[in-house]
């Protein structure tokens, strides 16, 4: 019966991660028009460097 609840649960949790992403989406992209910064792409930088910056071995 746990497990049950708990599988509903992590579902549940999931689709409402899923639908935020999609009702955000639209905000962040008028956001991003009106120039207001995100810094994504510096946690991208810590997260992935980019080949640009690796001495090309």
């Amino acid at each position: 019966m746990l497990r049950r609840l708990r599988s509903i649960g992590l579902f549940a949790l999931y689709q409402i991660i899923i639908v935020t992403g999609i009702v955000l989406l639209p905000f962040g992209m008028v956001a991003t028009r009106m120039g207001v910064p995100f810094p994504f792409q510096r946690l991208l930088r810590l997260c992935a460097p980019s080949e640009a910056t690796t001495d090309g071995r």
